[in-house]
C-alpha cells in the first residue's frame, strides 16, 4: 500500500461514504488528514493507529 490514500482511497478502504469521512473532519472525529493544495490525503500509518484506537476502545467498553 502506498504511503497517502486520498478521499476516494480512504472511503473504499474504510467502507464509508465519502461524506462520511467529511462529517468526521467537521466534528473532529476520524484519523488526521493533510491538506495538499485542494486535496485532502490521509497517511496510511496514521489510518492504521487510528484503527487501532478504535479497536481498544471497542474491547474496553465491552469489557465492562
Amino acid at each position: 500500500m502506498k504511503a497517502l490514500m486520498d478521499s476516494k482511497e480512504l472511503a473504499a478502504y474504510l467502507g464509508v461514504p465519502l461524506q462520511t469521512l467529511y462529517k468526521w473532519r467537521t466534528v473532529g472525529a476520524g484519523p488526521r488528514a493533510i491538506r495538499l493544495g485542494r486535496a485532502l490525503h490521509w497517511r496510511v500509518d496514521e489510518v492504521e493507529r487510528w484503527l487501532d484506537e478504535c479497536t481498544e476502545a471497542s474491547h474496553e467498553t465491552g469489557a465492562r
